[in-house]
């Protein structure tokens, strides 16, 4: 028997030390690209960018899903009470749902935004988008810096990541355009790369609202056949 509990115990010490480092990873890339996003939708609106606020979109979609992740990884370590029988999974569901319906309505006034700004071109503050470019791109390659070995062995740590990888693309996008407009001045770069983004939002929300619905009204997962089973 005292050789059993000698031995679990490392076992459980390192289960332990995993599920900390996975959560304050995830903590960490929910605070970079949450500020982030506030940040860069300021930004964004104030100087009138399409590309700045798709990207912006972005970061909201990366910081949504790394939060869902984060509450999975916090709420599957509570136990399940007499109210609450299946435990508080749940509460990830409804959090995801709600994040896809905000991506929607995003994903509609970058697009709204973009059309006003093909129709009439304005010149934007190509600096502040460099910086912005720039600085996105470090915001993501951390996180993601953070999260990459972890995101091989666990689903759950691999959407966030990939989330997080969003914030690279669509910095990449910001930069182009900048670069773009600062020097060629073609002001309607920023304008179509923004809204070349939208789609984008618009698949991850409706995937994430597809999902998310079907969990909450408890239905059969989509790879599972009853009648085979």
């Amino acid at each position: 028997m005292k050789t059993t509990q000698l031995n679990s115990q490392p076992e459980v010490s390192h289960a332990v030390h995993a599920v900390s480092t996975t959560k304050r990873g995830l903590l960490w890339s929910f605070i970079l690209t949450g500020s982030f996003f506030a940040i860069e939708l300021v930004i964004g609106l104030r100087i009138g960018s399409v590309a700045v606020v798709a990207d912006a979109a972005h970061n909201f979609s990366a910081a949504a899903g790394v939060g869902v992740a984060l509450l999975a990884v916090v709420f599957a370590s509570k136990p399940p009470t007499s109210e609450r029988t299946f435990g508080f999974l749940k509460a990830e569901m409804l959090s995801a749902w709600a994040n896809g319906i905000v991506l929607f309505v995003m994903a509609f006034l970058i697009l709204e935004m973009g059309v006003r700004n093909l129709l009439d071109p304005k010149s934007v503050e190509t600096a502040q988008m460099l910086a912005l470019g720039i600085v996105g791109l470090i915001i993501g390659g951390v996180p993601a810096a953070m999260l990459y070995k972890k995101q091989k062995t666990d689903i759950n740590v691999r959407g966030a990541f990939w989330h997080v990888m969003e914030t690279v693309f669509g910095s990449a996008a910001v930069l182009i355009a900048a670069i773009l407009v600062r020097y060629t001045g073609w002001l309607q770069a920023d304008a179509i790369l923004g809204m070349l983004l939208a789609p984008v939002l618009v698949v991850a929300a409706w995937g994430i609202v597809k999902a998310s619905t079907r969990s909450l009204l408890d239905l059969t997962p989509k790879n599972l056949n009853l009648i085979d089973i």
